[in-house]
């Protein structure tokens, strides 16, 4: 009985990484300014997308930890009121290396890598990268406009080619000032296709991703 009981809870144990518990990360984006309240909205809807990517891959037979995974997407963007990308990336690697989770704190490291990421340097990326990384760029807050203002935000997870269209129409219509957005976005998006595809060939199903996360944000938002 024992030995049969050792083993489940081998198989329960294989695979999984160290993590840091959600409140901690809760915490940091709770301290953002209430200005920052669309990233925490888009911080839960990545927590909830990777970990149903997770989920699904995991079935297939492929060897991931959902709980590290999600708590990563969680935490991709704990720090973004503290500068530009590559500044707030570098602070949250430093920040959970120090409270003694390396190898999270590597993997938030690539959160925003595509801006400058060799293409044919994408299949060098891990999984859980890669599925933060995917998430990061459908999972998308489009403006709720008042009078001429940004007075909000409505976060939602897309299909790849509808999270690009919305960051074109955010630009088009004058909702981010520097059009150099539109090309380095429009970069991101081509690798994020590419990335897709590789979830899709190990068993994501893509439509069944988008159901379940509406469904289940919204149902968390109420």
């Amino acid at each position: 009985m024992g030995s049969r009981r050792a083993k489940r809870i081998a198989a329960k144990q294989k695979g999984r990484r160290k993590t840091p518990r959600r409140e901690l990360v809760l915490r940091l984006l709770q301290k953002m300014p209430e200005k920052y309240s669309g990233v925490r909205g888009h911080s839960r809807l990545c927590e909830i997308a990777a970990e149903e990517i997770a989920n699904q891959l995991r079935k297939k037979g492929v060897e991931i930890d959902p709980k590290f995974v999600s708590r990563a997407a969680f935490a991709h963007d704990a720090f973004k009121q503290l500068g530009a990308i590559t500044k707030e990336t570098a602070i949250a690697k430093n920040y959970f290396a120090r409270k003694g989770f390396p190898e999270f704190a590597e993997t938030l490291s690539a959160t925003h890598a595509l801006q400058k990421l060799d293409p044919n340097k994408l299949e060098k990326i891990s999984l859980p990268k890669k599925i933060i990384i995917y998430c990061d760029n459908v999972c998308r807050g489009v403006p709720i406009i008042k009078g001429g203002k940004i007075v909000g935000w409505k976060n939602s997870i897309f299909s790849v080619e509808e999270a690009w269209k919305t960051v074109r129409d955010r630009i088009n219509k004058g909702h981010v000032e520097d059009r150099q957005i539109l090309g380095s976005n429009a970069r991101e998006f081509v690798l994020t296709k590419r990335i897709e595809r590789e979830l899709v060939g190990m068993g994501l199903d893509s439509l069944r991703l988008i159901r379940k996360v509406r469904k289940k944000f919204n149902k968390k938002e109420r």
